[in-house]
């Protein structure tokens, strides 16, 4: 068999000769550019927050190219919101110590320079045309070499270049990944270049050079040692220069022997679709041949190639029919064979109510019991002149109206004989087929239509009439007897004590014997409430240490007789009032309190007083209206004297 006709660089090729190899293997193999646009497996995208210029994914891989590097220059940014206008690329920036450099790209992070000469002072301002980027927004420079990655990159549709201009990207020195939790502070002093450690100055467990930082992630571009994410991170031994371990989350190393971090030079928009393609021809075919599959896993006869396995499948479908018309609503086999599916419906025994559990053993079994029905209700007879139908179960559907429904209300029988049986057990004997109602009853009738209207016509119309009673108006006589019961109410609460009976008749005559019996007595007994005045001829004694009130309103008169209040020699009685007020309804003689000396042997008078004499007002002496009235030195006559006051002495 003759070699394969490759195209071959051998040693004595020239480079001219290796060139066009290198030209005719590129055009063999195609643009990857031209690659089918359903080509996706190796399409990477993200949707970008403003101002986002590092997107990084660990399934976004793109391959290293070998032995190819570019080389950046770059000055860092801290805590710009805008650029200056003239600091675009292809003008040159200087410092006032010599520093000079012309720009390739610039972001309000960083800017990269070429042709730089003199020495970068951190501590001086960066100025072009007049305008300065002060120097207190300026961290450090940065010189190093970042990888060339086998990928292009498009950022909303329109491709921009691995290559140091402003409309570009590069792919960023990057080997481990910090993820952050809790959205911490990220410190001022975390910008590109900085020395991030853990543990102790000298004594450091973690050393890393950062690439970029947010409330979300630490990007790291070189780092030595094991990162902890149960102490704390930090760029000084400052307290604000750090992150504490309550805010670190996971670390993720990359696999450095590929890339998966990119950095655009211009920042891009919030919402832009930045998208990284990293296709080559192997690629593509493997992601063909993925979706194609294992050939020799095919459930064909022929797994030769798929037209052979197709063609196979397809002579399966139609044989030798020239098309795939066929006759069901649907146009396709999957879907005309559910359509008769549904048509035939579920094919059990169950479903199909037979024994058989295929359709033409169950249409067989439905035959034979056809044969039976045709054997039994013989279709070929004729119906009886009663009947109006012409169809057997036109017939059946007649006798049903005729017979009517079969649910017998009140009844336990489930058929007509039954039923007929339950009610006549239920009625008695009626008639000539037993005994007659009259025996043992007030009843003339012998059926029970007669016997209803002349009950009917002895109780009358049910309706109690006249008045005052708890019945009237009651529409039957079940309705009346129970307002009647309600109206006299239990027979215990009348069947016991003195007066007690079986009856209400028996109960009421105890009591009128019992009230004439005590006439006498009850006519003496005081009414409690009466809309007359009683009178009470008979000493009254209220015991029981209680109190009797008089009511507000309510007089207690004892003018024409006289009130003991209780006491001795020696008691006191006490008025739980402001005053006494004594009204003798005259102006004569003096109104106020006198000592009763009756109880004094041989009752001597006069009685001793303390006085108002209203005559005193009437001789312009109302100031001598007080008086006491004493006695003599003997006793036997009284002497009045006025009561000095302030206005009489």
């Amino acid at each position: 068999m003759p070699a394969n006709n490759e195209t071959r660089v051998i040693k004595t090729n020239t480079f001219e000769d290796w060139r066009q190899k290198n030209n005719e293997i590129s055009f063999e193999l195609g643009d990857v550019d031209q690659l089918d646009s359903r080509i996706l497996d190796k399409n990477h995208s993200w949707t970008a927050a403003a101002d986002q210029s590092i997107f990084q994914n660990v399934a976004h891989r793109f391959e290293i190219a070998p032995e190819h590097v570019t080389d950046i220059n770059v000055i860092i940014f801290t805590g710009l919101s805008s650029l200056p206008s003239n600091f675009v690329a292809g003008n040159t920036v200087t410092q006032s110590g010599g520093f000079s450099g012309k720009i390739l790209w610039i972001n309000k992070n960083k800017v990269a320079l070429e042709l730089t000469s003199g020495t970068f002072n951190a501590g001086q301002n960066l100025a072009q045309g007049g305008q300065n980027i002060p120097h207190a927004n300026i961290v450090r420079q940065i010189v190093e070499s970042v990888k060339v990655g086998y990928a292009r990159v498009k950022v909303e549709g329109t491709e921009i270049s691995q290559s140091q201009i402003q409309a570009g990207w590069h792919a960023a020195n990057y080997d481990l990944k910090v993820t952050l939790t809790g959205s911490p502070t990220i410190p001022s002093t975390f910008t590109e270049g900085a020395t991030l450690y853990q543990g102790s100055v000298g004594s450091e467990s973690f050393t890393g050079t950062l690439l970029y930082a947010d409330s979300s992630t630490l990007y790291f571009k070189t780092h030595t040692g094991t990162f902890n994410t149960g102490i704390m991170v930090k760029q000084s031994e400052t307290s604000g220069d750090r992150i504490v371990g309550g805010g670190l989350s996971a670390a993720t190393a990359a696999d450095t022997s590929f890339l998966q971090l990119i950095e655009l030079h211009t920042q891009s928009s919030a919402d832009d679709v930045v998208l990284l393609i990293a296709n080559s021809a192997v690629l593509a075919i493997n992601e063909v041949q993925d979706d194609i599959g294992d050939i020799t896993s095919l459930g064909t006869t022929d797994k030769a190639d798929l037209v052979t396995a197709i063609n196979e499948l397809e002579t399966a479908a139609r044989g030798s029919t020239a098309n795939y018309t066929i006759s069901t609503t649907s146009n396709d086999l999957v879907g005309a064979i559910n359509e008769h599916d549904a048509e035939l419906g579920t094919i059990t025994a169950g479903a199909m109510g037979t024994s058989a559990s295929t359709v033409s053993g169950a249409i067989a079994e439905l035959e034979n019991e056809i044969d039976v029905l045709n054997a039994r209700v013989e279709p070929t007879q004729a119906f009886a002149g009663s009947f109006t139908s012409s169809t057997v179960m036109d017939a059946l559907n007649e006798h049903e109206v005729d017979i009517g429904n079969m649910t017998f209300t009140g009844l336990a029988a489930t058929d007509i004989s039954a039923a007929l049986r339950e009610v006549r057990v239920d009625i008695g004997n009626v008639g000539n087929s037993g005994a007659t109602l009259t025996t043992g009853t007030n009843i003339a009738a012998t059926d029970l239509t007669a016997a209803v209207v002349e009950l009917d016509g002895t109780i009358g119309s049910g309706v109690i009439t006249g008045a005052g009673t708890e019945a009237v108006g009651a529409g039957s006589l079940t309705t009346a007897v129970n307002l009647l019961n309600t109206a006299l109410g239990d027979s215990d609460s009348y069947n016991d004590g003195t007066y007690g009976a079986n009856t209400i008749a028996g109960t009421l005559d105890l009591l009128q014997a019992g009230m004439i019996a005590n006439d006498t007595d009850i006519a003496a007994r005081l009414i409690k409430v009466s809309g007359s005045s009683q009178t009470l001829e008979t000493d009254l004694s209220f015991s029981g240490n209680k109190t009797y009130t008089v009511t507000s309103g309510s007089t207690l008169d004892v003018s024409n007789g006289t009130l003991l209040l209780p006491g001795n020699a020696s008691g006191v009685n006490t008025f739980s009032v402001s005053y006494l007020n004594i009204d003798g309804n005259q102006a004569s003689t003096g109104m106020g309190m006198r000592v009763d000396r009756a109880h004094i042997g041989s009752s001597p008078t006069p009685y001793p007083a303390v006085q108002w004499r209203e005559s005193q007002i009437g001789a312009s002496k109302g100031h001598r209206g007080w008086q006491i009235v004493g006695t003599n030195a003997a006793g036997t006559s009284s002497v009045t004297s006025d009561l000095v006051t302030f206005y009489n002495a």
